[in-house]
C-alpha cells in the first residue's frame, strides 16, 4: 500500500492530489477503527472503501460540484426538518455498510429512529449505519459506472 505504518494504524499518504482519483490495495484488512484514523490523517482527499477493502481516493470537490451539494443538503436538511422525519447530512460524513464498504454519500436522510439509536461516539465519527435515502452528484471524476456501483449498495 502506498501509506507508511505509523503505529498499529496508516499514516498519512503522500500523493501528488493531480494523481487523484487512485485506489489502495491495503496488504492486510484494515479495522474500521485504523480505517477511521487514516481517513481523519488523509483529510485533504475524499476517501471512501468498497467491500473488497480496497480504499478509494478522491479530490476534493470544485466549486460548482460544491454547490450544488449544499443547495441539494440544504433543500433535504429543510425538508426533513419541516417533516420532522430524520437528519439531512452533506457529503463529508461516511457510513460504515454492512457489507463493509465505507461510503460518503453527496446528501443522506437518517430516520429519526437510527439517529436517536446512535452513541455519542458513532455520532462523532464514522457510524455503522445505512442512511434511508441518499443523494449523488456526477462530477468530474465519477463516472456513470462508479455511481451505478456505489448506488447498488
Amino acid at each position: 500500500m502506498a501509506a507508511s505504518r505509523d503505529g498499529d494504524f496508516l499514516a498519512p499518504v503522500q500523493l501528488n492530489l493531480q494523481m487523484l482519483p487512485v485506489c489502495l490495495v491495503p496488504e492486510r484488512a484494515i479495522s474500521d477503527e485504523e480505517f477511521q484514523r487514516f481517513c481523519l490523517k488523509n483529510d485533504s482527499v475524499q476517501i471512501e472503501r468498497d467491500s473488497d477493502g480496497i480504499i478509494h481516493l478522491y479530490p476534493l470537490n470544485g466549486f460548482m460540484t460544491s454547490d450544488a451539494n449544499s443547495e441539494i443538503t440544504a433543500r433535504l436538511r429543510n425538508w426533513s426538518t419541516s417533516n420532522n422525519v430524520g437528519r439531512a447530512v452533506g457529503s463529508s460524513v461516511g457510513f460504515f455498510l454492512p457489507d463493509g464498504s465505507m461510503l460518503c454519500p453527496n446528501a443522506s436522510l437518517i430516520s429519526n429512529a437510527k439517529w436517536h439509536s446512535l452513541s455519542r461516539e458513532e455520532l462523532e465519527g464514522i457510524p455503522h449505519l445505512t442512511p434511508d435515502f441518499v443523494i449523488e452528484l456526477v462530477s468530474n471524476w465519477k463516472t456513470l459506472e462508479k455511481l451505478r456501483w456505489k448506488m447498488a449498495l
